[in-house]
Formats: structure tokens, C-alpha cells, sequence
């Protein structure tokens, strides 16, 4: 699967695989042309062997994280895709990888939260949930269950509510 690795100074992609089909906890990070071993004990994470600090938002569905004394964010939203949009006042929710939709939770119009479940999409025989990058309204559903997309097909766009409605 496909995550996003940001500092204040950029962003870059990374592929998650499990190591240990069926036992979540293990797995395989590349990183450029360097992978990396992780594996997620409870509240704790080790990099190659080794402690990060790491706290995970359930709300929006990112890991904040700390390399040495550098501050990093792990989340599925591709940050240059919420900058595209203005960001995050309409955002898009792609898909991070080639699946199959399970289910699409709401529909057009529907108000969410931040981090909340919208699609759930099957790959490799595991379920994947997909959060909302902002709270907001469905503006736009592209997929419905049944349909196979690839890996950054559009899913749905949010339009982001701002406290000054």
C-alpha cells in the first residue's frame, strides 16, 4: 500500500507490505532504494530494531512520528494532491492502490469527519479502510462497490467545511 512521508521540507512516497501475510503488525517499508523492517507492538514502533517514538490520529488516519530530532507524518493523503486543491478546501480521496470497492459508506451530500471511513477497497485479500482527508460534504462519489480501480483513481471529493460558514 501507498503512504506519504512528510517533514517540512518534503514529501516523499512509501510502500508498506505486510511481511507475515495475515499476522498485521509486521512489515516491509521501501523507502527510495532502501527498505526497511517494522514492526508495531501496541502503542510502539521498530525501525530495524530500533524505538520511534510514534502517535497515531485516529481522527484523520496519520502517524506522527520523529526521525532523530526531525518531526514526519505518514498518512495515505498525498499532500501535493490537497495543495492542487487548495489546500484541503476540496479535496480528493484516491486510491492508494489497485483493489477492488467493498463498500462506499455515504453518499453524495452526507457530512463527515476527518479520518472517518468512506470506501473500503480489497487488495490482496485484505480489506483496506479508507479515510476522510478533511471533515466536510460529499460533493462527488466516482466508484461503487463491485468496481475495480487502480492505484490514484478517483474515489470521491469532499468539499471541506470551514468554521466560518
Amino acid at each position: 500500500m501507498r503512504y506519504y512521508l512528510s517533514t517540512a521540507e518534503h514529501t516523499v512516497a512509501i510502500e508498506v507490505r505486510e511481511t507475515v501475510f495475515g499476522q498485521p503488525g509486521r512489515y516491509r517499508v521501501t523507502l527510495g532504494d532502501r527498505e526497511h523492517d517494522v514492526e508495531v507492538r501496541g502503542s510502539h514502533v521498530l525501525v530495524d530494531g530500533q524505538v520511534v517514538p510514534c502517535d497515531l490520529d485516529e481522527r484523520t488516519g496519520r502517524a506522527h512520528l520523529r526521525e532523530g530530532s526531525l518531526p514526519c507524518v505518514v498518512s495515505t493523503l498525498d499532500p501535493a494532491l490537497t495543495a492542487a486543491h487548495g489546500g484541503d478546501r476540496h479535496p480528493e480521496l484516491r486510491a492508494p492502490m489497485p483493489g477492488k470497492v467493498v463498500e462506499v459508506r455515504l453518499d453524495e451530500g452526507a457530512l463527515v469527519e476527518a479520518g472517518q471511513c468512506l470506501v473500503v477497497i480489497e487488495a490482496m485479500k485484505m480489506q483496506n479502510e479508507l479515510g476522510a482527508p478533511c471533515a466536510g460534504r460529499i460533493t462527488r462519489v466516482h466508484v461503487q462497490p463491485g468496481r475495480a480501480v487502480e492505484a490514484g483513481a478517483l474515489l470521491l471529493e469532499i468539499e471541506s467545511v470551514s468554521d466560518e460558514a
